[in-house]
């Protein structure tokens, strides 16, 4: 079943792969390059899931989050990417409600397990 993913990273390239590989399972997925787009984004797409960089421009992912959990009445599961693995920054995550903590570079079958984790969607098709 497709599921609407809501991409959030800075990195044009990171996030363009992610999206492409997302949609060549079939899901719709939406885009932001910031933490404030990533809040609007949040608000009008009605994401299944985010996919959260937490390290971004003008918000990062983890202030972006609270104000995602601020404005929605049920804030979609949410899954934090990083390029740093930080025992305090993973723990903040999991405090905040972050399903899954994943770093960098994405392991796209670890980041396909945690969105079935989170969604209960099974697998559309192989990866």
């Amino acid at each position: 079943m497709p599921l609407n993913i809501l991409v959030a990273e800075d990195h044009d390239v990171n996030r363009e792969m992610i999206c492409l590989r997302l949609r060549r399972l079939g899901h719709r997925v939406a885009e932001a390059s910031n933490g404030a787009e990533a809040v609007a984004m949040a608000q009008h797409s009605e994401p299944d899931v985010i996919i959260m960089d937490l390290s971004m421009p003008v918000m990062d992912g983890i202030e972006a989050w609270r104000m995602i959990c601020e404005l929605l009445p049920e804030p979609p599961p949410v899954i934090a990417v990083t390029a740093v693995a930080i025992r305090d920054v993973q723990l903040t995550c999991a405090d905040l409600g972050f399903g899954a903590y994943l770093t960098k570079p994405v392991d796209f079958s670890s980041l396909i397990m945690a969105i079935e984790n989170l969604t209960g969607a099974g697998r559309a098709v192989a990866v």
